[in-house]
Order: C-alpha cells, then sequence, then structure tokens
C-alpha cells in the first residue's frame, strides 16, 4: 500500500506543511471534510483536482491535536467516517461500514495506534 507520493506528503509532518506540499505538486484542492474523534485526533479529507501520480483523488489526512500528521490515506472516493474508524478499530461497536479500498498509505512517527 505504500507510494512515494503519498510517503511524500506524510513526511511533510505538519498539516500545514502537507497542505502546502499538495498544493506545490498538485494545484488546487477542496476540504471535503474534517472528523473529530475526541480531542486528540482529527481527520482532514481532500479531493485533490490534479491528483497524479497519486494513485487517487481522495486523501484523508490524520493529524493529532497540534497538527502533526500521523498518517495519510489516499482513496479513489471518499470514505464513511464511521467506515473509517471500523478500520482502525474493528472491536468497537460503535463503529461501522465498509471502507472503499485504499490506494495507498503512509504512516509517521507521530502515529499510534488508536484503539490502544
Amino acid at each position: 500500500m505504500g507510494n512515494a507520493c503519498v510517503q511524500a506528503l506524510a513526511d511533510a509532518m505538519d498539516l500545514g506543511s502537507l497542505l502546502q506540499e499538495v498544493r506545490d505538486r498538485h494545484g488546487e484542492f477542496e476540504l471535503l471534510a474534517h472528523w473529530t474523534q475526541g480531542e486528540f485526533h482529527h481527520d482532514v479529507v481532500l479531493r485533490i483536482h490534479r491528483f497524479a501520480p497519486l494513485p487517487g483523488p481522495v486523501l484523508v489526512v490524520s493529524t493529532n491535536c497540534n497538527g502533526g500528521v500521523k498518517e495519510v490515506l489516499c482513496f479513489g472516493e471518499v470514505p464513511d467516517r464511521y467506515a473509517l474508524w471500523h478500520h482502525r478499530c474493528p472491536e468497537v461497536p460503535e463503529f461501522s461500514g465498509a471502507l472503499p479500498p485504499i490506494a495507498a498509505q503512509a504512516r509517521t512517527s507521530h502515529y499510534f495506534d488508536p484503539c490502544e
């Protein structure tokens, strides 16, 4: 599931720098959603208009409360928020749904298992 372009975005390490990388590499993007889960987890959902060479047009950028990038997921379509959390924490009964295929994934040193 690795992809050098997705990893390069994750390597920006903070949301502001990642968004600038997206602008520099791909031009305009659309902010589709900002989901929070508790105090310490944010998912920022972006649609990239000129996404090549990314494997899909939708990015989910997971950050900590300080904007540190934990993970970048790339999809062909926008995932459902609770399907994404079901994928992350399948044992939690509050989360359910089917996740579209993950085209690419990159994690940083900020990542930790959200179910622990």
